[in-house]
């Protein structure tokens, strides 16, 4: 059609020329509608969702207005996105629109992963809490639930340089019977007890990229007995992944070695869904029959008969600290519910 890709007709996108506007709503649902009918879904299956062809379309409404030329002209992009959603509905059933959440990681949860025996499958690698990458990822389930940090903060993904704005070794500190203590000896690290705790630098995040609210208010994790102490956790993986303190600030905070490699967001998150699925299940779940999964995971029937599995990951910790917070200043069990469903 020729039609070029940067909208700057002012009036048609405000909406102030009748004619203009027309051809721009016109645009946008005749792109909306050729995602939805050629975006394959997921996993290659089918066509993708109506809310993904949707996205296409506030992609471009928001690359407009980054470069100041908004556009304004969608109620007929709505009103058709509503069509295609009656559509998907009706040719897939309303479970196929159901989006898919990462549920919330408990204590109890938490408690049967680390009871895991040493031995077990675990996706490519054979369990062993002793060795360096279990001990690390103990570390981000415990330091995660304990904090809430999100998955992109306690791991590095691929092709992201290490830098400033991540968790080093450096961002730990250590209150040892009351006194501040940055590099903690081997024997202090293995001495602590309850009144002690371990402090956790914020670096940056999705909603504080640089720092600049939340970098001065350090995390305080308490030392205590309890096997996901997160504190205690932190010290094990210090003492299993030693790093010279010449090095702390050029390291991730959750190295599996010495030369700063860390976990994946992907890896972290395989591990962590299938510890949680085999841990709470008590053996692989493919291995359990749906009327003990039901009764084990709590899983919930949608259409009669199709059985949604929750599904856990790294970011089922960020999500639990959520909760926990929501759930302390009196919210309503039902909005806890919502945020994993």
């Amino acid at each position: 059609m020729n039609t070029p890709a940067f909208r700057s007709d002012i009036r048609a996108n405000a909406g102030l020329d009748y004619i203009g506007a027309k051809r721009e709503s016109l645009l946008l649902v005749g792109l909306m509608i050729h995602c939805a009918a050629t975006i394959s879904s997921y996993g290659g299956k089918g066509v993708c969702k109506p809310q993904t062809a949707l996205d296409m379309v506030l992609a471009i409404k928001r690359i407009h207005k980054r470069l100041g030329v908004p556009i304004d002209v969608l109620p007929s992009v709505r009103s058709t996105f509503q069509g295609l959603v009656r559509q998907y509905v009706e040719k897939n059933g309303p479970d196929a629109i159901m989006p898919k959440r990462k549920e919330p990681l408990s204590n109890a949860i938490i408690a049967k992963i680390l009871e895991l025996p040493n031995g077990m499958a675990m996706v490519r690698k054979v369990l062993n809490w002793d060795s360096p990458f279990f001990t690390v990822l103990k570390t981000i389930l415990c330091a995660g639930f304990s904090s809430g940090m999100r998955k992109a903060e306690m791991t590095l993904a691929a092709g992201v340089d290490f830098d400033a704005t991540h968790l080093s070794r450096a961002s730990v500190t250590w209150i040892i019977k009351w006194c501040p203590v940055a590099s903690p000896t081997v024997a202090q690290l293995k001495a602590l007890v309850a009144g002690d705790f371990c402090g956790i630098k914020p670096a940056g995040a999705k909603n504080d990229p640089f720092a600049l609210h939340f970098g001065w208010k350090p995390i305080c994790l308490p030392v205590a007995d309890a096997p996901a102490n997160a504190a205690r956790a932190i010290a094990a993986m210090l003492l299993a992944v030693p790093i010279p303190n010449s090095m702390a600030a050029a390291v991730p905070l959750f190295s599996i070695d010495s030369n700063g490699g860390g976990l994946s967001p992907k890896c972290g998150g395989q591990h962590t869904r299938y510890a949680a699925q085999g841990g709470y299940a008590g053996r692989r779940c493919h291995q359990v029959v749906h009327a003990q999964l039901a009764n084990r995971l709590r899983l919930r029937s949608h259409g009669g008969g199709s059985i949604h599995r929750p599904d856990y990951g790294t970011m089922s910790l960020a999500v639990a600290r959520q909760c926990c917070h929501l759930r302390a200043h009196g919210a309503h069990a039902e909005r806890l519910r919502k945020l994993g469903a």
